[in-house]
């Protein structure tokens, strides 16, 4: 007697739940839920706070931004909302996005002490190849801006 085979939507089916599960193991950076700046928790004694968020634009992508805080992934920002965080030690960072493209400009170094809070916008200038239709790469950019600026465009962001 042969033995039975699974279908295929039964594999798949198995496929797609073994990577949900895979999926649920991976522990994100620190500060990587969106959080509305004024729920944060204060920041760790003798740490340094980095906040990362997107300016809402509708005509841009809802791909997140991964940020690499010196070459290590420190957060993925949601095309709108409050942003994230991530704490760090005081001293020198180099703040890049990690993206297929390269453009000029596309990082900025920053210095922090501790206590310190600084806010980085997350800009989406993407690259279009033909028109609209045929193919379009999110280029991100970072750059820091002064908090009163940044409270003002997280507090208009939709959630």
């Amino acid at each position: 007697m042969p033995k039975p085979r699974l279908s295929l939507v039964t594999r798949g089916a198995a496929i797609a739940a073994a990577l949900f599960a895979l999926a649920g193991c991976v522990a994100p950076p620190s500060g990587s839920a969106p959080v509305n700046p004024a729920a944060a928790p204060p920041i760790p004694p003798g740490q340094a706070r980095l906040w990362f968020y997107r300016d809402y634009q509708p005509s841009v992508s809802f791909n997140y931004a991964n940020i690499n805080v010196n070459g290590t992934r420190a957060a993925s920002v949601p095309a709108f909302g409050p942003g994230v965080y991530h704490d760090v030690p005081p001293g020198e960072y180099r703040i890049m996005p990690d993206d297929f493209v390269s453009a000029p400009n596309q990082g900025t170094n920053v210095t922090v002490g501790p206590g310190d809070l600084v806010y980085l916008q997350i800009e989406d200038n993407p690259i279009v190849w033909g028109d609209m239709s045929v193919f379009q790469k999110d280029v991100f950019t970072v750059r820091p801006v002064p908090p009163a600026q940044a409270l003002a465009q997280i507090a208009v962001s939709p959630r």
